[in-house]
Order: structure tokens, then C-alpha cells, then sequence
């Protein structure tokens, strides 16, 4: 049994847990994947598979026998919490087990505690990875399915399609990797170790994938990183850096064209997966925010605090619609985002103090937004409201930090942006009132009441804007942004509504899908003082589709200033 005192719960909502918090947590994690590895043995036997675990499950056990350390070095690893998950979501969907990879971990299990064994273990990706130590490409003309692994003195031996490969654990090995960690230089709040995990298939978190092995300068780069940024939460923020080293061990570099910051799991405590970044802050943004996504994850695992009853939210910070858990933990990281750019805006020279005050000002936006829409949800526990009460509390406190008007109207232009995108994006207007809106326009009758519509994810494709970039060339370096040429997205951006206006309706013109236009046309209508956007800004989605049911209707497109003032007089 794990008891979860109100001290320590509310060292969480506070933001920054002590060393006890955050070891109850890895307890609890260590708990449940071993509750987790039972459940696939019992999942196995109930399915009668339980012949292709018997082995493994020995081996593990005579293993943990000789070391429960060691044991739970391979166990805690990220990638096996992730393939637990998976497997066990498996079961529950198709009946399909992938037991196999259980062979891979009682196989490194023996190998960290030195007893002997063979097995037969999975390639995968022409590899075969074993949690915690490293893995081997099994090179073959023909694909191999399948190996056979067993212990030799010193190592292991693999042996695929009649040929052995050496795979000595302790000297160098040609055929096999081990697993690398870096550690940091030590500083005022202590040391971090982190495993740099560039192999094991489920390191980002999803479906297995093939190792990515870092070369020698892309590894120089990442302990730049590391270390830069390690130092400089140290000295900002010296307890959330000895949280981050109680907390993370894992680190698996995503490639630069994921897409993807920064990312966590809940099956992989410890671990965060996240592209390069630019400079030492964001890195330590990243490790900020994720650190926190792993404590509330650890945290969910134990109580419950938010229930998903099928309402779903619109997060600042995502395209997506996200379900009231997810908006918990978007609120809950961004808190923690907001307190470290606080800090560090005092530090360094001018460029640096205009950075900081920018990510302050664009993440303190977007978590009133979001605390606008998480503070009445009814899916909330008791525990769930006290979380986001003292969310609410970190997020006045640091409204008392100003910045300047500019900045601050800069980030509400970008969430109001990012507004306007996601409903065309995730809202499909009701169909009554768009049949209603259309056979009004034809006879320039009074547009109907707009209603609300329902969310559909992803409903409508929504091209790339520059409207953002720019926003940000603005606050983050001005003279590089006036620079530019003077399209309408720029003009909106410096502050030019009337020719910004002139620029997209052009464009709606010549296409009148163009909906990141129709976007800025409703921000520039609405800035421009003579005009409103009015329904264009706050149901974008309806104006939308309507205008495309006019136009499918045959004849000339309606003029799109005409066709959002009408909408506008209603």
C-alpha cells in the first residue's frame, strides 16, 4: 500500500517536491510495474500463451533472488514501463500478445546479475536491444526473426542463421553498444545523471522503432546542452534542479523533423524524450516542463484527480482538442514554464531580459486562458480543484511581474490566434444554423443566432500562418522584423490593420479557402476600430462554411469584408 500524506501533496501542488516526495513517487512507479509485469503473466496464462513466458518469468525471478537492484535497473527503464503499456493495451483490444520482448528483459536482467541462461529474443529493425545494457545490429543478407542469445563468461553470445556474434560486456565489443550516460559538472544544487537512450524501440514513447545512434558530435552537442543548461537551473532555481535529478534519467533525442519539443509518457517514469533545441534556456525549459508532466503522471498513477467524461477542451498550447486530464497537465507544466522564465528574466544582458520577458508574457497568457476553461470543469475531484487551486495561486503571483504593454499585447495576439485556428480546425457549426445563414445571405436577410457547434477533431485542414513567426521576430528582435517585406501578415503584426486588411482580402479573392486569411481578416477587422470582426472572431468556423455553401451554390463569392460585416449586424 503507498499512502500519499497532505504534506506532500501539497509539496506537489506547489510546485516544487522535496527529495521524500519525489522517492515516494519512484516507489510507487516501481509498485506498479511490478503489478503491471504480473498482470502480462496472468494475461499470458488466461490466454493459455503462458509456455512463452515460463522461462523468462524464472529467469527474472532467480535474478532478482541474486540482485532486486539490479532487477529494477532493467524494470525502471523507460522503454519497458512503454512496452508493459503496450502489451497490456493489446490484450485488452485485440487478445494479441507481444510476449517476446519479455524475453529481452529477463535476458539483461541475467546479465546485470550474472546468471547463466539462453533464450531465444526477437530482432527487430535488424537489432536486438537489451533494456538497460545496449544492443547489437544483427547484420544478415536475409532477414532474421529471431535469435539465440545465452550467456558466455564475460558477455553473452548471439547466434542468428548459424553465425555468432561476441557481445562482451566488459571491454569493447564490435558488434555490441552499450548504453551511455553523461553527468553533469557539480554545482551548487548537486549533479545530474542521464541516460542518453538513442536505441531502445520504445524511447519516444509510441510504436517500436529502430535505434538512432548519436555520432560523436551530436553527442558532444547534447552534454553541451545538458551541462549549460543544468547550470543555469541550478543557480536560477536550485531546489526544481535537485527535483530534476531525483526525477529524470532518460533522455531519448527525437530528430529535429518529429515536430515535437518535448514529450513524456505515463508508463515511462524518469524519462523525456525532446528535439535539439537552440540554446541552454530552452533546454532547460523543456527539462522544466517535462519534469512535471513525470511527477503529475507518477501522481495519477496513485489518486485520481481529473475524470474524463468525454468534454473536450481547447488548450493554448495544442491544435488538438484535449480531454480534461490532458488540460490538467498542460496547466500544470505551464505553471512551472511561467516561474522559471520569471526568474529568468533578471539575468543576462538585454536581448536575453527581452526573451525571457516574452516566454513569460506568451506562457502566463495562454495558462489564463487555459485556467479560464479547467476552473469550472465538473470532471475535477477534490484533489483535482486543490491542484488547481494552488495552479490558481502560483498564476497570480506571478501576475504581479510586468512587462511591457507591447510584449503583453504580443502574447494575447498569439493565443488569440491560436484561437481563432483551432475552431476552424476542431468545430463543426451546427447544421440548422448554417442552412439558416445561407438562405439568409441570399436574400441579405438577418443572420441567425450562431449558436455552438460540436467538437470534431481535426475537421478542417488549416494551412500554416506567418502570423506567429512574425509575432514572435517582433518581440524577439525587433529590427530583424521591421526589416521585412510589407505583406498583410507582416502589417497586421506591426500594427497596420487597414493595409493588412486590404492585403487579405486580395488573397480571399483570388481563394476564398484560404482560411488563415479569413483568420487575419477577422483580427484586422477587429483592429481596426472602424470595423468589428464580430462573428468572424468569435465563430470563425461558421463564417467559414457558410461562405463555402454560398459559393458552392454557383455565382460570384461574396465580398469577404461584405460577407463578415453582415454576419456582424446580426
Amino acid at each position: 500500500m503507498h499512502r500519499l500524506s497532505p504534506e506532500l501533496f501539497g509539496q506537489l501542488c506547489s510546485g516544487t517536491a522535496g527529495t521524500a516526495t519525489m522517492r515516494a513517487l519512484a516507489t510507487s512507479e516501481w509498485s506498479r510495474r511490478r503489478l503491471q509485469l504480473r498482470a502480462v503473466l496472468e494475461t499470458a496464462v488466461d490466454q493459455r500463451s503462458s509456455a512463452a513466458v515460463d522461462a523468462a518469468w524464472r529467469l527474472l525471478e532467480r535474478a532478482e533472488t541474486r540482485s532486486a537492484e539490479e532487477v529494477r535497473a532493467v524494470l525502471m527503464s523507460p522503454g519497458v514501463g512503454v512496452w508493459l503499456r503496450h502489451v497490456l493495451h493489446q490484450a485488452q483490444q485485440s487478445g494479441d500478445l507481444d510476449l517476446e520482448h519479455l524475453n529481452l528483459v529477463a535476458a539483461a536482467a541475467a546479465l546485470r546479475t550474472g546468471i547463466p541462461f539462453a533464450l531465444t529474443v526477437p530482432v527487430s529493425h535488424g537489432c536486438v536491444v537489451l533494456p538497460s545494457l545496449g544492443w547489437v545490429r544483427v547484420r544478415m543478407s536475409f532477414p532474421v526473426a529471431r535469435a539465440e542469445l545465452r550467456s558466455v563468461p564475460g558477455g553473452a553470445e548471439l547466434t542468428a542463421l548459424r553465425r555468432s556474434l561476441d557481445l562482451r560486456l566488459d571491454a569493447d565489443s564490435p558488434h555490441f553498444t552499450r548504453s551511455w550516460s553523461h553527468t553533469t559538472p557539480r554545482s551548487a544544487a548537486g549533479e545530474l545523471t542521464v541516460a542518453i537512450d538513442d536505441h531502445d524501440p520504445y524511447r519516444e514513447f509510441g510504436d517500436p522503432r529502430p535505434p538512432r545512434p548519436l555520432d560523436e558530435d551530436e553527442r558532444g552537442e547534447w552534454t553541451k546542452l545538458i551541462d549549460a543548461a543544468w547550470a543555469e537551473l541550478s543557480e536560477l532555481q536550485p531546489e526544481r534542479a535537485r527535483e530534476l535529478a531525483a526525477c529524470i534519467g532518460t533522455i531519448s533525442p527525437l530528430e529535429p523533423e518529429s515536430g515535437t519539443i518535448g514529450a513524456s509518457s505515463r508508463g515511462a517514469f524518469g524519462a523525456i524524450a525532446m528535439s535539439p533545441v537552440a540554446s541552454p534556456e530552452m533546454m532547460a525549459e523543456v527539462l522544466v516542463h517535462e519534469l512535471q508532466h513525470n511527477k503529475l503522471n507518477a501522481l495519477m498513477n496513485l489518486v485520481e484527480i481529473a475524470v474524463d467524461d468525454g468534454t473536450r477542451y481547447l488548450a493554448p498550447w495544442r491544435a488538438d482538442p484535449r480531454p480534461l486530464p490532458g488540460l490538467l497537465h498542460g496547466v500544470y507544466s505551464f505553471a512551472a514554464v511561467v516561474e522559471f522564465w520569471e526568474l529568468r528574466r533578471n539575468t543576462g544582458e538585454e536581448s536575453a531580459r527581452r526573451q525571457a520577458d516574452f516566454h513569460l508574457a506568451h506562457h502566463r497568457e495562454q495558462l489564463r486562458r487555459a485556467m479560464a476553461s479547467i476552473d469550472s470543469a465538473a470532471g475535477l475531484t477534490a484533489l483535482g480543484r486543490g491542484l488547481v487551486g494552488a495552479v490558481a495561486r502560483r498564476l497570480a503571483a506571478s501576475e504581479e511581474v510586468e512587462v511591457s504593454p507591447e510584449t503583453a499585447e504580443i502574447a494575447a495576439a498569439l493565443c488569440e490566434e491560436h484561437r481563432l485556428a483551432w475552431r476552424i480546425r476542431n468545430l463543426a457549426p451546427d447544421e440548422s444554423v448554417v442552412r439558416a445563414a445561407v438562405d439568409a445571405w441570399s436574400c441579405r436577410g438577418t443572420p441567425p443566432d450562431v449558436g455552438e457547434g460540436a467538437v470534431v477533431a481535426d475537421r478542417r485542414r488549416v494551412g500554416t500562418s506567418a502570423r506567429p513567426r512574425l509575432l514572435r521576430l517582433r518581440a524577439l528582435d525587433p529590427p530583424a522584423f521591421d526589416r521585412l517585406a510589407q505583406d498583410p501578415d507582416v502589417a497586421l503584426v506591426a500594427g497596420s490593420p487597414e493595409r493588412a486588411l486590404r492585403g487579405y482580402v486580395e488573397a480571399l479573392a483570388i481563394d476564398g479557402g484560404d482560411h488563415g486569411a479569413w483568420v487575419g481578416l477577422g483580427l484586422a477587422m477587429r483592429a481596426s476600430g472602424a470595423r468589428t470582426g464580430g462573428t468572424l472572431v468569435s465563430h470563425p468556423e461558421l463564417v467559414v462554411e457558410v461562405h463555402r455553401r454560398v459559393v458552392a451554390l454557383g455565382g460570384a463569392p461574396p465580398p469577404a469584408v461584405e460577407f463578415a460585416e453582415w454576419f456582424a449586424a446580426g
